[in-house]
């Protein structure tokens, strides 16, 4: 009896172990500090310089509702205008649009959804690249085309699909146009300006080609070797950004803004890949800081850390917006402290 009741008393223990190892893989992770950096500055060139860590600025927020015929336990929210919006249950893979009155569920939808879901500016066209391979493009009548050989893809302003082959060829509007992308396409986002720009990395050197021209602009060069993933890029304002990764036991990222002729950059160690977004012409990273939260937002000469924590985000004219504990969350403004 009392040996039933000592594995009775080790049963709970276990279970409590295991309940607090959940919890704590579903909370945000602070980043590893401080990092040894091995080099003096990881872009080669042109001429940069570190953006340093700002004053904590304060993220004013509200409350976002999600529409009635929206997933009501929806995990990632976004407006995309008035009347087209997603929402995605990431932990089992449901997906649903509603676009002018009516809801679809999305078959296959992305695994990051943040950087893989893009939608032309009326809200009316809806695309994705698919796991495993291919992209899918559906319109607000419910019709959708699936593009087998799609590494990439984007939808311009009036909803045309463009996508990258996995030969390095783009189709723009149905036609394959006659040159080669230089290097490896970002992992993700890899388009920008409304699919009118794809960016790539050769070697280390970070190209910029236009569509359909193929005329090549190099935004920069990094150490290779130290640097080897880029994973994703994002129009700010008039310049782009450009997020890398050192796969270590602790991934190491660096974050390159090239806007005109200033080139800044910051790097940080981050166990969870940072999620980037776009807000009022400014960057804003997750994972970045943890002095008060893990939202940071970057401008042309400072980091502001901001003083909310943010998990997996999405950006639209609301804002920035991430699930909260009984509502969803807008960033719409941020004020210095």
């Amino acid at each position: 009896m009392k040996n039933r009741w000592l594995y009775a008393v080790y049963a709970l223990i276990a279970l409590a172990a295991v309940a607090i190892g959940v919890e704590r893989s579903r909370s945000p992770k602070a980043p590893t500090t401080p990092v040894a950096w091995h080099t003096q500055n990881p872009v080669l060139s042109p001429p940069s310089h570190p953006l340093p860590l700002g004053s904590s600025w304060v993220a004013k927020t509200r409350s976002i509702n999600l529409p009635k015929s929206q997933l009501a336990t929806a995990e990632w929210f976004w407006p995309i205008t008035r009347s087209s919006s997603v929402s995605y249950i990431l932990h089992d893979g449901r997906a649903r649009w509603v676009v002018d009155g009516h809801s679809y569920t999305l078959k296959n939808p992305p695994d990051d959804p943040n950087d893989q879901f893009v939608a032309s500016r009326n809200g009316t066209m809806l695309g994705w690249t698919i796991p495993g391979g291919g992209a899918e493009v559906m319109a607000a009548r419910g019709t959708s085309r699936v593009i087998s050989h799609a590494q990439a893809m984007a939808l311009t302003a009036n909803g045309q699909p463009v996508w990258l082959l996995e030969s390095g060829q783009v189709v723009d509007n149905g036609h394959l146009l006659p040159w080669h992308v230089p290097g490896v396409a970002a992992n993700t986002h890899s388009f920008i300006h409304q699919a009118t720009t794809i960016i790539s990395d050769n070697h280390g050197t970070l190209d910029a080609t236009l569509i359909p021209s193929g005329q090549v602009r190099t935004l920069a060069r990094v150490r290779q070797e130290r640097w080897p993933i880029l994973l994703t890029a994002r129009a700010v304002g008039n310049g782009v950004a450009l997020e890398l990764e050192r796969p270590t036991a602790i991934p190491r990222y660096l974050i390159i803004w090239v806007n005109g002729t200033s080139v800044r950059w910051y790097r940080f160690a981050s166990p969870n890949p940072p999620e980037v977004g776009v807000f009022q012409n400014h960057l804003v990273v997750e994972n970045l800081s943890q002095e008060k939260g893990n939202l940071a937002v970057l401008t042309p000469k400072a980091i502001h850390p901001l003083n909310v924590t943010a998990s997996l985000f999405s950006q639209s004219a609301e804002g920035i917006i991430w699930p909260g504990p009984s509502h969803f969350v807008a960033l719409y403004k941020t004020l210095p402290s």
